[in-house]
């Protein structure tokens, strides 16, 4: 499981997925991947922080409870080590996909325009 340009967990958040995986920050702890926007990923973390932690590239955010409450960069997940959200070694990575069949964007249900 990666953020890599064909991943699974990437094509899940882009088609209006979320995926439940398995980070670490100060600890293994499992938060909800709710959208990507270009290289950005919108979370919500059930760690509860009155002030931001570690790089200023990690935003909180307060404004959006039902849908996330951080931004965080992709780079940060696909490292291996433990840090800052990383998913950390390849072999202990866990994540769960989910979609609603009804709304989940597909070619047939997207229009692009070409100018």
């Amino acid at each position: 499981m990666n953020f890599s340009q064909n991943g699974l967990l990437r094509d899940a958040l882009q088609r209006g997925g979320a995926a439940v995986v398995r980070l670490d920050l100060d600890g293994w702890h499992y938060v909800l991947l709710t959208g990507l926007r270009e290289e950005q990923v919108c979370l919500f973390d059930p760690y509860f922080l009155t002030a931001p932690l570690g790089p200023p590239e990690i935003r909180m955010i307060d404004d959006h409870p039902a849908e996330y409450n951080r931004i965080v960069p992709v780079r940060f997940f696909d490292r291996e080590t433990r840090d800052y959200y990383a998913f950390g070694p390849s072999d202990g990575r866990e994540a769960v996909l989910l979609f609603n069949e009804r709304t989940k964007l597909t070619a047939e249900k997207t229009i692009e325009y070409m100018i």
